[in-house]
């Protein structure tokens, strides 16, 4: 028999994590970001547009999307209520951009 948890109870490494976003139908209000890693997100439920790499692009339950690191990416605007896991990609260091 399994055990229900909720995310706050799941403990990871420093390198690791994820979460669940859910967004409204409308505008999202995310902020433009980076990060020294790959990220990923798999979307569950509904559509929504994302910034990724310089390009909007949309995407819908089924998807999966790659943020390369150092990049910016935001959502933009949630075309229906959405749901998405996203996770961080530990892809091994750049050595041309020294230490993270």
């Amino acid at each position: 028999m399994g055990i229900k948890i909720t995310a706050e109870d799941v403990v990871l490494p420093d390198t690791q994590g994820w979460g669940v976003v859910r967004l409204a139908k409308g505008r999202a209000s995310a902020r433009l970001h980076s990060h020294p890693y790959d990220e990923y997100v798999f979307m569950l439920e509904g559509r929504c547009v994302l910034r990724n790499a310089g390009e909007e692009i949309e995407y819908c339950a089924g998807d999966i999307g790659r943020f390369p690191r150092h990049e910016e990416h935001c959502s933009v605007e949630a075309l229906e209520d959405t749901v998405y896991v996203w996770t961080r990609g530990d892809t091994p260091p750049d050595p041309t951009l020294g230490s993270l």
